[in-house]
């Protein structure tokens, strides 16, 4: 197969994954840890996931250091020619740090590390809170396709760690019914004047600036149109004001009556709580409602 088609195997693959990653928060029972983690959380968090690793003595640390942090260096037990590199950093900070660091030097890094790569693919980066985490892939029977079941079982234990959360948003109007799934972690550290980390609400109690964070949400809004003039709606315009913030987009109908729900929107900072009122307000055809939505 020709480098062209390796590498479009390739990005399909990485997009897949990047949904399968947000989307997957409660395919594994794995033990979350509330705080900082360690080498041996995320461990065991792969063992878990059914990806075995043993302790690497072939591979010297010494070069692969990133932001001043040294990796500790595994071999995938079921294939020892993949390895996994963890590096776990003081605080989420230094490891968002560490992450941008990868991204402006990943040409470099990538380099140091094609000994233990498949030709033209780079390292596979994780990271939950303050670890992160790199796949490297070696063995060439599983590229293009299929790739080694131990990325995605990688993917999704380091996305529990995450300590993924879903809401369900409900509401509907004379024409319209809506649901809101929102898919978010948040996981802050704050030093308080007593010196102790304090979870979520611990922050929010405490009223001062959150010193270190790692959060994210993503919202996936999905409307069923409920009459049946439902030949005449081209184009369906919404805005949603939220406590945090608001958003505006765009969607058209994904079948008869309904549109996609795999479409979403989001970003890193803080989405919603249980508590919160979403109002939201549909545009079709001249036409506006507004209604609110409520966790369910």
């Amino acid at each position: 197969m020709g480098l062209v088609a390796m590498k479009k195997w390739f990005l399909i693959f990485m997009i897949l994954l990047a949904m399968t990653t947000f989307g997957s928060g409660c395919a594994l029972d794995i033990e979350q840890n509330k705080e900082l983690l360690t080498t041996k959380d995320v461990i065991k968090a792969l063992d878990n996931a059914s990806v075995h690793l043993e302790e690497c003595h072939c591979i010297n640390p010494v070069g692969f250091e990133l932001n001043g942090v040294t990796p500790s260096i595994w071999e995938v037990g079921r294939k020892r020619d993949d390895h996994v590199f963890i590096y776990i950093f003081d605080n989420y900070k230094s490891r968002k740090s560490a992450s941008k660091t990868y991204w402006k030097t990943k040409q470099e890094y990538t380099y140091k590390m094609e000994p233990y790569l498949v030709e033209n693919i780079s390292p596979m980066p994780y990271d939950a809170k303050n670890a992160l985490v790199f796949y490297l892939m070696k063995n060439e029977n599983y590229y293009p396709k299929p790739f080694p079941r131990e990325i995605i079982l990688t993917s999704l234990a380091m996305n529990n760690l995450k300590e993924l959360k879903t809401i369900v948003f409900l509401g509907e109007s004379e024409h319209w019914q809506v649901k809101i799934t929102l898919k978010y972690y948040e996981n802050f550290l704050y030093l308080s004047p007593e010196e102790q980390i304090l979870n979520t609400k611990g922050c929010e109690k405490a009223g001062g600036p959150v010193a270190d964070s790692d959060l994210a949400h993503l919202f996936h809004p999905h409307l069923t149109y409920k009459k049946v003039d439902i030949d005449d709606i081209d184009k369906i315009i919404y805005h949603i004001e939220k406590p945090r913030g608001s958003y505006s987009g765009s969607l058209r109908l994904f079948n008869k009556f309904t549109t996609n729900p795999f479409v979403g929107f989001g970003g890193s900072g803080l989405g919603a709580t249980e508590e919160d009122i979403l109002v939201m307000t549909v545009r079709w055809n001249g036409n506006e409602e507004v209604m609110e939505l409520r966790a369910k």
